[in-house]
């Protein structure tokens, strides 16, 4: 991982979105850069005013120095960018610097310790030329993550997002758990089945769905401290509702393929196939 790019503003959320890209540049040796979008397009009119979008430059400027600042490393790029959608300044900026991740924070109507992406959230998912990251609302609060979890189906998708969380697990030197949430009511069955028949059927598949998965996290690398859950019911809202008992405390991060951009985009911020930080 080489530059990640962080989403800027000034509030709270953009706190945790540094936060997290700190640590994991901390963790992998990448390098940050700062952007930070004001709105102001710099096309030649009638009604253009240079001036106001100096000011509205200075002012996106001034925000970026300060984290940047707060870094303690002057050093670090900070970019203004004039732009009504700052999904497209982020996405614009990451394709020129070849980014390998863009990390920006949830939105204030998320609870604490959730992931909720908010509108640059949602679009930075919409074509995004490299993974995005959404930090949870205060995390910039919380300690050194310590435990790595992701979601498996053994779908190639998932066998992406294993393998980039064991990297993680290992650059953080954290547990990693790899969850599987079998949803019965996704069973295909054979037409005209009985009821005994039907339910012999769903216990088989699922006994056998448990085995593959028992066997893909016991071939895990042997540096990597792993353990597996097996779980009955639906991707996602199964992942939250362990959340509560503390399986999966606090939903930290996810990554993900979405079904429409999974031969060409990997997403981090979604639910199904995912990786949770905490």
């Amino acid at each position: 991982m080489s530059k990640i790019v962080v989403g800027i503003d000034n509030t709270a959320s953009a706190e945790d979105a540094l936060a997290f890209a700190r640590r994991l540049a901390d963790a992998t040796g990448a390098r940050l850069e700062l952007a930070s979008a004001y709105p102001y397009e710099e096309w030649p009119s009638r009604v253009a005013s240079h001036e106001f979008g100096a000011f509205l430059r200075d002012e996106a400027q001034a925000v970026l120095d300060g984290r940047a600042a707060s870094l303690g490393d002057d050093t670090v790029p900070t970019h203004a960018i004039a732009d009504h959608y700052p999904a497209r300044a982020l996405h614009g900026l990451a394709e020129r610097i070849g980014a390998a991740l863009i990390v920006v924070g949830s939105t204030h109507r998320g609870a604490i310790g959730r992931v909720m992406p908010g509108s640059t959230g949602e679009r930075l998912m919409h074509g995004s030329p490299c993974p995005v990251a959404i930090a949870p609302r205060g995390y910039a609060a919380e300690g050194p993550i310590g435990v790595v979890g992701v979601g498996y189906d053994t779908s190639d998708e998932s066998e992406a997002a294993l393998r980039a969380a064991c990297r993680v697990a290992r650059a953080f030197k954290a547990h990693l758990r790899v969850i599987r949430v079998f949803d019965a009511t996704r069973v295909g069955t054979p037409a005209l089945m009985t009821f005994p028949g039907y339910e012999a059927f769903n216990q088989d598949y699922e006994q056998d769905q448990r085995e593959r998965f028992e066997h893909a996290v016991a071939a895990l690398p042997s540096d990597v401290s792993a353990e597996a859950m097996f779980l009955s019911g639906r991707p996602g809202s199964e992942h939250f509702a362990n959340a509560g008992r503390g399986e999966i405390a606090g939903e930290r991060l996810v990554e993900r393929e979405t079904d429409e951009w999974r031969r060409r985009r990997r997403v981090v911020g979604g639910q199904g196939i995912d990786l949770h930080l905490e």
